[in-house]
């Protein structure tokens, strides 16, 4: 199932805040070989340089938007007064706050990805751990395409023949 005018598509999700050497080589493997990718990543600071060219990025967060999730990460990251939610915020597990980061991007990258950019894709990879839940999500609105956390281009080879 590639698009109207035949191109391959692959939609490469890379919600982890530090965007991995192994995504963006992956990344630059597929539009050498004439691959269109979209990169889905968090937040606009995660698409910064190194970024192929000829990948497009979308992210699901800008800049000074009012989500939860940056709610949960200033409680989280940013220090507290002792006194408010400074001992609360330091007793979290970070598995806890891996969890529910994970929730809520799938939950906002269902509804902020448009229907335009998911109509005729080949392929949706998760990158990294933080981009399972929106894949797996994706997967399910999408039962033909091929839905994977491996970057192998054998897998994509593989489906085109």
């Amino acid at each position: 199932m590639s698009g109207a005018d035949g191109t391959r598509r692959v939609l490469l999700l890379a919600l982890d805040p530090r965007l991995s050497d192994r995504v963006l080589a992956f990344a630059a493997e597929l539009t050498a070989r004439r691959v269109e990718v979209l990169l889905v990543v968090a937040a606009e600071a995660a698409a910064g340089p190194g970024i192929d060219p000829g990948v497009r990025v979308r992210w699901l967060l800008g800049a000074g938007e009012r989500t939860p999730l940056r709610a949960l990460e200033n409680l989280l990251v940013r220090p507290a007064p002792a006194n408010r939610v400074g001992r609360l915020a330091r007793r979290v597990p970070g598995l806890l706050y891996g969890q529910l980061r994970a929730a809520l991007l799938a939950r906002r990258g269902v509804r902020r990805l448009r229907p335009d950019e998911l109509g005729h894709i080949d392929a949706i990879v998760a990158g990294d751990i933080d981009s399972v839940a929106l894949g797996c999500r994706l997967a399910r609105r999408r039962p033909g395409v091929l839905a994977t956390s491996a970057l192998k281009l054998e897998l994509l080879a593989d489906r085109a023949a």
